[in-house]
């Protein structure tokens, strides 16, 4: 469950990143 939690922050990272 913890790699799935942080996977989702990841992945959020990620689009604001390309969303900059």
């Amino acid at each position: 469950m913890k790699q799935k939690i942080h996977t989702f922050y990841e992945y959020a990272v990620v689009l604001s990143f390309s969303f900059f």
